[in-house]
């Protein structure tokens, strides 16, 4: 775990952030997440990319707090940046429900 102000990307994923190409939205969605795990204590991304490719559920407004729009009354940035991810192989599985507004 890092600081409040920084978090552990490898050189590895970062790599794979750049080979992907992704527009602003995506990359403020794929960085939230990496701050997600790096700063909660009972996740680690070793943990996440290991075989057993465990899943874990985050609120948007989490998400939203990371990537520095705390505030904001809508989750398009998270909607557009799952869209753009679609077929990059970051994630597994990434989705947004809107059932529960999370």
């Amino acid at each position: 775990m890092s600081k409040p102000s920084e978090y552990l990307c490898t050189e590895r994923n970062i790599k794979t952030i750049e080979q992907a190409d992704l527009p602003l939205n995506a990359l403020r969605l794929v960085h939230g997440c990496h701050y997600y795990v790096d700063s909660n204590p009972k996740l680690s991304m070793m943990r996440m990319a290991a075989l057993e490719k465990l899943s874990y559920t985050v609120r948007c407004s989490s998400i939203l707090a990371a990537t520095g729009t705390p505030k904001a009354n809508d989750y398009d940035m998270i909607k557009s940046g799952i869209d753009a991810i679609s077929g990059k192989k970051i994630f597994d599985m990434l989705n947004q429900s809107d059932t529960d507004g999370s």
